[in-house]
Order: structure tokens, then C-alpha cells, then sequence
């Protein structure tokens, strides 16, 4: 069965978390947490544990070629179309979909043709 939860590292906007929730997406933030300031490990390592993935537009993410983790490109995006794809990939993917760090265009084509 589909379903992925999301933890949005500082460098993403918690509206989108807000706006997740809002659409029945489970969605953590850095805040929520209590991980404001932790290291990139610790980062990932969260989300590890909490089997969810790691949204970022942190590129030291891409170096570490770090698993289950979801790069967006910062300022690339509007935060109301981040969340519909987001919404999407909750809804259609797996998390084992996220075998290596996936960015979020290779996920548009799960949006409705309306959109």
C-alpha cells in the first residue's frame, strides 16, 4: 500500500508541513522536533527513525548521497505546488522509493493533468 511521511529539515518552509497536514499528509518539521540546529547527520538520522523522508534544499544532502531523502532546488518551486506534489508522492510512492536522493520534478508527473 502507498504512503510516505515527510521531515522537512530547516532549510524548508514549515507552511508546507502546515498545508501537508492540512491534506491528511503526515509531515514533520526541524521545529517539531526539537532539531533546530542539529547536524546533517542527526538530520537524516531522524528521518531514518521516524521511516520517513528527508525534504531539503540543503545540497550538502546531495554529497552525502544520503537514502530517503527528497532535494527540491530552492526558489525553484512555489510552496503551493511543492505541497501538491508532496501530496502525490504521499499518496503514490513508497518509501522505498528512496533508495538514493530523488528530486522533486522527477515526481510532477503524479500531478493531475487540471493542475
Amino acid at each position: 500500500m502507498p504512503g510516505v511521511r515527510f521531515y522537512l529539515d530547516e532549510s524548508v518552509d514549515p507552511v508546507i508541513a502546515e498545508q501537508l497536514r492540512l491534506r491528511s499528509v503526515e509531515a514533520y518539521t526541524t521545529r517539531d522536533l526539537g532539531k533546530l540546529g542539529a547536524s546533517d547527520a542527526e538530520q537524516l538520522q531522524t528521518a531514518l527513525t521516524l521511516n520517513a523522508v528527508l525534504v531539503t534544499h540543503d545540497v550538502d544532502f546531495l554529497q552525502m548521497q544520503a537514502t530517503q531523502t527528497l532535494f527540491i532546488k530552492e526558489q525553484q518551486f512555489g510552496i503551493g505546488f511543492i505541497v501538491r506534489v508532496l501530496e502525490q508522492i504521499a499518496r503514490n510512492c513508497n518509501l522505498s522509493d528512496f533508495s538514493y536522493v530523488r528530486f522533486l520534478q522527477e515526481f510532477t508527473h503524479l500531478l493531475p493533468e487540471d493542475v
